[in-house]
């Protein structure tokens, strides 16, 4: 793992993050952050925290619809 994901995976359990947050610090996507606290055994916190949150999910979800395209 590394280092900016081992620090994103412990500032999210220590519940200093948002997922979106970790994910974005991490260098990765919600998905990939949320399956990398599942298997280190973090328990996901669910919903969006905040406008910043919610401006990320609109623009993985435009990603994904352009890449499908």
């Amino acid at each position: 793992m590394t280092d900016k994901l081992e620090r994103s995976v412990d500032r999210y359990e220590a519940v200093e993050l948002t997922l979106g947050q970790a994910a974005r610090l991490a260098g990765v996507d919600r998905w990939t952050m949320r399956d990398v606290l599942r298997e280190r055994g973090v328990e996901v916190r669910i919903g969006l925290e905040d406008e910043e949150d919610a401006e990320y999910e609109v623009e993985q979800a435009h990603d994904l619809r352009t890449d499908d395209t």
